[in-house]
């Protein structure tokens, strides 16, 4: 059965804000296809007690005269309206000023999950452009080098994505699951050509949630990533805001 969460004001506000934030730097873009994507700023913003990382969203090469708006879409399919943009000659979006007095840009802040991935869409009555970025990655990594992560899917905490990465193509391994030091096997179509593996990981729902740990065992290791699930899993860890280049 599909359960959808009913969001309060109190919530969603806590989901996604905004500020006002010193002028941007033009950039100059290179035509092409557009593009919207994510790019990591590597320095913090300080606001009101709180740390922020810094990202931009980068827009290349937009239908000119075109306008979009920016939608913030969360791990459980919640949509946030944002701001509008125009599209000037060169393809940059410009942003259309609530107002005539206005004369500030607008970061973008979003608090998170661990293993959420936030998607932001700028959407037009007849396009939309799709960037997506999973700010606070639950993730691990082996002493031989394989990653091993967890994304966020179920809207009760406990239902994820696992993903596999530097393996060996066709590699024979097994994949468990620990809760409460009891190891069940989970099943697997076994890594592909290119040395991934990928499960969905569900578990009982629970309103206290626990701690648990997925073992992936190899010829000569065993690869572990610790998580939370339930309503721990469900925490926001952090935020991180974005500016529009």
């Amino acid at each position: 059965m599909t359960h959808s969460k009913v969001w309060t004001e109190e919530e969603k506000n806590m989901r996604i804000g905004f500020f006002v934030a010193v002028p941007l730097l033009a950039q100059a873009l290179v035509a092409g296809e557009p593009e919207l994507r994510c790019e990591k700023n590597w320095g913090e913003v300080q606001w009101k007690g709180m740390t922020f990382h810094r990202y931009h969203l980068r827009a290349n090469d937009f239908p000119p005269n075109k306008t979009y708006r920016l939608v913030v879409e969360n791990f459980d399919g919640v949509r946030t309206e944002a701001f509008d943009y125009v599209a000037n000659k060169k393809g940059h979006l410009i942003l259309v000023r609530p107002d005539d007095n206005f004369r500030d840009d607008i970061y973008l802040i979003c608090s998170a999950m661990r293993g959420e991935r936030l998607t932001f869409l700028m959407e037009s009555k007849d396009d939309s452009y799709v960037a997506e970025l999973i700010p606070f990655p639950l993730e691990a990594r082996s002493k031989k080098g394989a990653k091993l992560s967890l994304e966020l899917r179920g809207e009760k905490g406990n239902k994820f994505l696992f993903i596999a990465e530097n393996l060996k193509p066709y590699e024979d391994v097994e994949l468990f699951l620990e809760v409460k030091k009891q190891r069940a096997f989970v099943k697997t179509n076994g890594t592909s050509e290119w040395g991934e593996l990928s499960a969905i990981i569900e578990l009982l729902d629970d309103p206290h949630g626990e701690e648990a740990k997925l073992i992936l065992k190899r010829e000569k290791e065993e690869a572990a990533l610790g998580f939370v699930w339930g309503p721990p899993a469900l925490r926001i860890v952090g935020a991180c805001c974005f500016e529009m280049k």
